[in-house]
């Protein structure tokens, strides 16, 4: 199958970068495509399928996707009419001195076989459309390059905090519905900060039967997703909402603030303060 080049000028200034709206309701696979520069996808509804390098995955509303250079992909609609999202490419010369900044290596990021892909938190996600609406209504110049430059530091933020470690939610096709229900119940912090007892009452399937379901469909054990969920909900607090490490550490259900730093640690490869810091640093006004 023939791949077709997508170019951008790479001495585009951040004064000009665009970004596009996309809607798609066909469910074919169309051409596959590479580029000279980089994107972030972020879809705001329906489900969306992609083929990249030789591998499927899907992506979810609330989801945002970093596709690199070396990519070669093509997307489709999955399970839904059509499906809305936004595209920002990413200038290589931009990309590279963003990263410089922000000490973020970019060998890291091409590292893995497939495109990092997070899923966001309700807050998360509607601040950063709230930024991609607000930089897609601006007239090219200096203010559009400020926003542009603010996006560009929220993705990066969000697509490094998630290390290999942190355990990603990608349904497969053979995903059983149980499955999607009981995760889409356990992601109320309500549920996930009471712990393993609250998810096995949402089932009547044994904790044998959904630990093995879990290291089936997740290649996690319900602990270890409870515990990505915590962790996850504890940086919104701490970043977002103020909250003081160790008010976090109890509201999302940790009875041990040690634990607690070492799950932290793992998902983020850094403690609560130090991810603090660099979202400050990194949220650009």
């Amino acid at each position: 199958m023939a791949v077709r080049k997508v170019t951008l000028d790479p001495d585009t200034p951040a004064d000009f970068v665009y970004g596009l709206w996309f809607e798609i309701s066909h469910s074919q696979f169309r051409e596959m495509h590479t580029h000279d520069f980089c994107e972030f996808c972020i879809v705001t509804s329906g489900q969306m399928k992609q083929k990249c390098n030789n591998s499927q995955f899907e992506q979810s509303a609330k989801q945002l996707c970093f596709i690199r250079s070396t990519d070669v992909h093509t997307s489709a609609c999955y399970d839904c009419d059509s499906v809305v999202y936004y595209n920002i490419g990413i200038p290589m010369k931009i990309l590279h001195s963003a990263c410089k900044l922000y000490g973020i290596s970019i060998k890291d990021l091409y590292a893995p076989d497939m495109p990092i892909v997070v899923t966001l938190h309700k807050r998360e996600y509607e601040s950063l459309i709230n930024k991609i609406r607000q930089f897609e209504k601006s007239d090219y110049g200096v203010i559009h390059g400020r926003r542009f430059i603010n996006l560009l530091a929220d993705f990066l933020l969000y697509i490094t905090s998630s290390s290999d470690s942190r355990v990603q939610v990608q349904y497969s096709p053979d995903t059983p519905e149980f499955m999607k229900e009981l995760l889409s119940n356990m992601n109320d912090p309500d549920y996930f900060t009471v712990g393993l007892s609250q998810l096995l009452s949402l089932t009547p399937y044994s904790h044998e039967y959904i630990s093995r379901c879990f290291r089936k469909y997740l290649k996690c054990t319900p602990t270890e997703y409870i515990n990505m969920l915590r962790v996850g909900y504890a940086k919104k607090l701490i970043t977002e909402e103020r909250v003081a490490v160790s008010d976090a550490c109890v509201k999302c259900g940790f009875k041990s603030e040690s634990y607690f730093y070492s799950q932290f640690k793992k998902y983020y490869m850094c403690s609560p303060k130090e991810l603090l810091k660099k979202y400050e640093n990194m949220s650009i006004s």
